[in-house]
């Protein structure tokens, strides 16, 4: 559906928005079931991860409402596994399930998208929204190019394939839900966004390589982005995080808590206040070395993190150095990093790394004062992990805190 300018999107109680169709006519076939797709298997799109390699194939298939496992063929295919066979030789596309469908409803999402379009000035709000087959990068509501004034109100996008919501130019995503996404839950682009008092949890089910893009939310090349009172809980990747050119952003007061990737992750971008946030858990699934922080800033300048509470991180707050090409706003560095009066405890380490040889990092203004520490803690400088005292002979944390 593409709205038009000033368009007003509302739900009566109860309504729900589905991009399924009901699937029927369902014949054993050996040790599975089949039904004829009413599509055929879209293109996928994404890395996925190798334990998932089916994960960028859109279409899903839900069993009394519940996702299963698609798989690349039929020989894979096991109880609470499926895949969507091409077909060939004048065959049409079937779908081959290793459940059986007896007394059962069974689902294949078939639409790509609820809401979509360049309109500006349009008003979303309270809308239930699930099972849609929209690709990785695609949100379920997703403003193109050329959208902007947007308000996303209190809606529910839930188990889709791609992100449940995308916003962009001077729009406000407030208090919705993404919850069971198959690849993030929200994402921005643009400049003057507000993104607060969301709810993102359990999203990139799927299983895409975080390291090319999953997670609870992706920011891009948002300026004046703001990141305020969301929760961002048990995504696979990071909880929250700007990729890309993104500057003058502020993630204040959010709670990420057990992501599998970095809680707060700011990447090859600028400026950014991060205040005032609840971090714990995070990192488990991080690749190794100081991946993984509860506050991950990698290549970007004039970064302040300032007054969170960082509790049981695979690391605490790393700034991380990295060979990368420049931007519009200049060369992409860790440079002038700025850590204060912040809580760190059980979280591996803080500081200062760089993955490319070049020392120069160390040399670029980076501060870090009345930090406290507890628990199982160590600091990262110069390429080494260091003690308390080694810390503090660099200069950091004079007026800080460690109890062990």
């Amino acid at each position: 559906m593409a709205p038009r300018d000033g368009d007003t999107f509302t739900a009566g109680p109860g309504a729900i928005l589905s991009g399924a169709v009901p699937l029927a006519g369902f014949a054993p076939d050996g040790r599975v079931w089949t039904a004829p797709s009413p599509v055929a298997p879209a293109q996928p799109t994404g890395d996925c991860r190798a334990t998932t390699p089916a994960c960028g194939a859109p279409e899903e298939l839900f069993v009394d409402g519940q996702p299963l496992h698609r798989v690349l063929d039929r020989t894979s295919v096991a109880p609470g596994r499926w895949t969507l066979d091409p077909g060939s030789r004048g065959t049409g596309p079937t779908v081959v399930l290793g459940d059986d469908p007896t007394g059962r409803t069974v689902e294949l999402s078939t639409t790509a998208t609820a809401i979509a379009g360049t309109a500006a000035g349009v008003t979303i709000a309270g809308l239930r929204l699930e099972h849609y087959a929209n690709p990785a990068q695609t949100g379920v509501i997703h403003m193109a190019a050329g959208a902007s004034g947007w308000l996303v109100e209190g809606c529910t996008v839930r188990n889709s394939h791609g992100v449940g919501v995308i916003v962009s130019d001077r729009s406000t995503l407030r208090g919705c839900t993404a919850v069971g996404n198959g690849h993030q839950g929200i994402g921005a682009t643009g400049t003057d966004v507000v993104i607060e008092d969301n709810v993102l949890e359990h999203n990139n089910r799927a299983g895409f390589d975080p390291g090319w893009s999953a997670g609870g939310a992706k920011f891009a090349q948002a300026h004046g982005l703001v990141v305020r009172r969301n929760v961002a809980r048990a995504n696979d990747g990071p909880g929250l995080w700007c990729d890309i050119d993104c500057v003058d952003v502020h993630y204040l007061d959010n709670v990420v808590e057990d992501n599998t990737g970095a809680g707060i992750f700011h990447e090859i971008s600028y400026a950014a206040e991060i205040r005032g946030n609840q971090v714990r858990g995070n990192g488990a699934d991080a690749p190794g070395w100081v991946w993984g922080a509860g506050i991950q800033v990698a290549a970007s300048s004039g970064v302040t993190v300032e007054d969170n509470v960082v509790e049981r991180n695979r690391m605490g707050i790393v700034g991380i150095d990295q060979q990368r090409e420049s931007g519009p706003l200049g060369v992409h560095e860790l440079k002038d990093l700025t850590v204060v009066g912040n809580v760190i405890s059980d979280s591996g380490q803080t500081g200062i790394a760089q993955d490319h040889e070049d020392d120069d990092v160390y040399r670029r203004g980076h501060h870090f004062e009345r930090n406290t520490y507890a628990g199982s803690v160590a600091w990262a400088w110069g390429d080494s992990e260091l003690t308390w005292d080694q810390w503090r002979r660099f200069g950091f944390d004079a007026k800080g805190k460690y109890t062990r």
